[in-house]
């Protein structure tokens, strides 16, 4: 069973650089996890399994318009052992039932993306930073 956290907001709202951000900050805690890159099918997207981070394997998909490569994202994730996955997802669209069929099996927490009118780039930075408190990591 894994804690998925999925970023849901509007298209082009910061969900995928919120995601790199995540990314960036565990990659430069100390001890540094382990990176495993997986294909993304996009270069703007990531898709890592990052290990050890705080005793917990994580992944990390930021691709939230394409069910297929979502769920692709999923299966990855498991057959790697993440016990912590965050990714992100439109408010509506096929992406959002992929993320549902996943809660039978894992805790799913869904987090709406800021969104603001002055400082987005602040915004995505405060919501990094609050994905990876609530992940406990």
């Amino acid at each position: 069973m894994a804690d998925i956290f999925v970023l849901q907001g509007i298209g082009n709202c910061g969900k995928t650089t919120t995601l790199k951000m995540v990314f960036d900050e565990l990659k430069a805690r100390k001890p540094s996890p382990v990176v495993h890159n997986l294909n993304t099918r996009l270069r703007t997207e990531i898709k890592v399994v990052m290990k050890p981070c705080k005793g917990h394997i994580v992944g990390i998909a930021s691709i939230g318009d394409y069910p297929e490569a979502l769920l692709e994202s999923f299966r990855d994730f498991k057959k790697a052992g993440c016990d912590i996955i965050f990714c992100a997802v439109r408010t509506s669209g096929a992406t959002v039932p992929a993320v549902q069929s996943q809660q039978g099996n894992n805790n799913v927490q869904w987090i709406q993306q800021t969104v603001t009118a002055t400082n987005q780039a602040t915004a995505n930075n405060n919501m990094a930073l609050h994905l990876i408190k609530i992940a406990g990591l």
